[in-house]
């Protein structure tokens, strides 16, 4: 069975490079920059650029610094041969779809990694070399260590350490800002009747456990702050051309809401650039800037699956793995839709919830992960 299993990884990988040899050579023949509204030319060059890893983005702070090992081996490749830094570049990415499908497969099982497969997004995160599929790997690792924490607790297990919570919200922080923020959500929801009974003693005084990890993520917040605002000036220090200041970044953040969006405007966009456009896209390669609205067939299973995706929510609502993965799809909500930003081109960003559909039907099959 082993056997077959990795057979399998083997093949997909081959599958996500094939499909990312694809769409680099049709990059290189038509020139184009984006690729489905990813910054394709920019992020290869990037990935090979060794001055990256000292980059300190507004949402992506620590992507440099995470991907250091790549961008360092990419940077010798590039000075050897640029064609197999390229090769290299996309069969990194293939890894990650690799990953990713590997992670999905292990929390939702079989079921949940062939639907994964079938969403064509998931083969466009493997081909284009962005930040998204790091930042959906990360999000996925988040929720396998819900699963053991949530296991530890119900056999009586020591939980794990804390250190293991803090290393997933550097990464997933790192990758993308807000995810950091579904890193402390998602240890709160697998915790929260065990902080708020635990009490500790300061100054001859019980204090609750759950207001000492408000203080403490409160200071950790105020330090982090504090770093990335000495990388941010150290960067324009360094790079006066480039300047990347809180006030040019959050004005350009402002400027992704759309203008006179609306209500229905905000109905349509949830409905379509965070359903079915990213979960059934029709690979028009010949348009490399943006997805194709799908075919008709496409629609229908889309509407299938999303419709059992929110019938297991609903069915298993009292999960703590699925009162997770509400909480993290709650703060991509808030951000794209109650907000609005960028919920025009909200299928960019779909690798931060598009990947709980499968899960959440293969949990309502399995519901091996419990109270």
């Amino acid at each position: 069975m082993k056997c077959c299993w990795y057979i399998a990884l083997v093949a997909i990988f081959l599958a996500f490079a094939a499909v990312g040899l694809h769409v680099y050579n049709l990059v290189m023949a038509c020139g184009a920059e984006e690729v489905f509204g990813y910054d394709y030319a920019t992020y290869m060059a990037q990935m090979r650029d060794i001055k990256w890893i000292t980059y300190t983005g507004f949402r992506h702070p620590g992507i440099g610094l995470l991907l250091s090992p790549v961008v360092l081996a990419a940077s010798m490749l590039s000075s050897i041969s640029p064609p197999l830094c390229d090769g290299f570049i996309v069969f990194v990415m293939a890894s990650m779809g690799v990953m990713n499908f590997w992670l999905v497969k292990r929390i939702g099982g079989w079921i949940a990694a062939g639907i994964f497969l079938t969403f064509g997004f998931s083969w466009v995160l493997a081909s284009v070399p962005e930040s998204f599929p790091f930042a959906m790997g990360s999000l996925l690792l988040v929720i396998v260590t819900c699963c053991e924490e949530i296991c530890r607790r119900r056999e009586g297990v020591r939980p794990l350490p804390l250190a293991v919570w803090a290393g997933l919200f550097l990464l997933a922080g790192g990758v993308t800002i807000t995810n950091g923020a579904k890193v402390v959500i998602a240890y709160l929801i697998c915790n929260w009747s065990q902080l708020n009974k635990m009490k500790m003693s300061i100054g001859g005084r019980k204090v609750s456990g759950l207001l000492m990890f408000v203080v403490v993520g409160m200071l950790i917040a105020f330090f982090g702050i504090s770093f990335f605002l000495v990388r941010m000036h150290n960067w324009n220090v360094v790079h006066p051309e480039a300047p990347k200041t809180i006030v040019a970044a959050l004005g350009q953040t402002l400027s992704w809401i759309p203008e006179g969006l609306g209500f229905w405007g905000r109905v349509k966009g949830a409905i379509l650039n965070f359903a079915f456009v990213p979960i059934v896209p029709r690979f028009s390669y010949g348009d490399l800037a943006c997805p194709s609205i799908p075919a008709l067939a496409g629609n229908i299973w889309c509407f299938v699956v999303c419709s059992c995706a929110l019938a297991s929510a609903i069915l298993n609502r009292r999960l703590k793995i699925v009162q997770v993965m509400a909480s993290m799809f709650t703060v991509d909500f808030l951000i794209h839709v109650v907000c609005g930003w960028g919920l025009d081109e909200g299928w960019v960003f779909c690798a931060h919830w598009f990947w709980m559909v499968p899960i959440l039907i293969g949990l309502f099959v399995r519901r091996r992960i419990g109270e």
